[in-house]
């Protein structure tokens, strides 16, 4: 009698453990937005691999047609050439959403909000530079990913090589508020400058603190025309690039050992034609697509879901007739093994 009172606590805690294995934190997973992004990003990465020679240097880019992740594309775009090893910079003004910068390195501002310093240390003062009394200014681009960390770090203008060294030393390990596309956390990048005293009274005690520039600067020129080629002028290269196809779908639903909660498999594809074109010849030009994707539970598919953007509140897949009759199911098989528990008790 006692193993079955145990099978029938068995099944009711091997049913709960189903369902609260998964219940995950929604937390861990992706936004649909940032899910899109890593296709994008991943794709972009290959794309570099291909991309030639005569870009490298100073280039402008253009967007050749119109989608809802332009601003994606154009955002993981400076990540990913700020982080490639070749020599590769895009042309401030260029792009269409392209800022109004004044530095010579300035990426394009694809961001409704920049990101904001959330910790780090002061830069303290090199004790080469307090004894030689060099001081001097020195501003860093910190490109940062979609939770906030340093991607990269690029110097703008810098007095002294020495100061420069401290500069990056301290900001890599900064923690930063992510970049805002509307209510989406995305890669972004933000420029602080840092200004150290040529005669501090005492090297111990001096901290630099780096002061955020081009604050007035985040604001978005008009978007270009699309298909146009703007921007490259003289000699200077244009890189163009259109999102011809894009995909983001909830292709099956699964249920594990065929019983608790629901998980949803999110597929989300980006195609990219790329056109690198100088004056009126084209140089190159070349296609890309990555797709990337996961699984997660149903139950949070509402908070990874923006109704900002069309593609990332797909349809979400009907739920099997099984989930109606899975409680009853589960009822019938504990009820049925009490049953006979009582009825072997009146045998005896």
């Amino acid at each position: 009698m006692k193993r079955l009172i145990g099978l029938a606590m068995a099944a009711i805690l091997f049913h709960s453990s189903l369902l609260h294995a998964s219940a995950a934190p929604t937390g861990q997973y992706l936004t649909n937005v940032e899910l899109m992004q890593e296709a994008v990003r991943r794709g972009l990465e290959e794309m570099l691999r291909d991309l030639p020679t005569q870009a490298d240097g100073a280039f402008a880019i253009a967007s050749l047609g119109s989608s809802e992740i332009d601003w994606m594309v154009e955002n993981e775009l400076a990540g990913v050439f700020a982080r490639s090893d070749r020599p590769l910079r895009i042309i401030a003004g260029s792009g269409s959403s392209a800022p109004r910068q004044k530095r010579k390195n300035a990426l394009p501002v694809v961001f409704d909000t920049p990101p904001t310093l959330e910790s780090g240390e002061p830069v303290r003062i090199p004790e080469k530079a307090c004894n030689e009394g060099i001081g001097g200014f020195v501003a860093v681009r910190i490109l940062t990913n979609g939770n906030g960390s340093v991607a990269n770090v690029v110097v703008e203008e810098s007095s002294a090589p020495v100061l420069e060294e401290a500069v990056l030393s301290a900001v890599n390990s900064y923690q930063f508020q992510p970049a805002k596309k509307g209510d989406a956390s995305i890669a972004g990048h933000t420029v602080l400058g840092f200004t150290f005293p040529e005669t501090p009274e005492d090297c111990e005690d001096v901290r630099v603190t780096g002061e955020v520039l081009e604050s007035d600067e985040f604001a978005s020129a008009p978007p270009e025309t699309a298909g146009s080629m703007p921007a490259g002028s003289g000699d200077t290269p244009t890189l163009g690039y259109r999102v011809s196809e894009m995909e983001f779908v909830y292709p099956r639903s699964h249920r594990r050992f065929g019983i608790g909660r629901q998980s949803v498999d999110r597929f989300a594809r980006a195609r990219i034609d790329f056109r690198l074109q100088e004056k009126d010849a084209v140089l190159w030009s070349s296609s890309v697509e990555y797709y990337v994707s996961d699984r997660v539970p149903k139950s949070a598919l509402t908070y990874l879901a923006s109704s900002q953007y069309e593609f990332a509140a797909p349809e979400v897949p009907a739920s099997s007739s099984f989930a109606y009759w899975e409680p009853v199911v589960v009822a019938g098989v504990v009820g049925g093994l009490v049953a006979l528990f009582y009825s072997n008790q009146a045998n005896e």
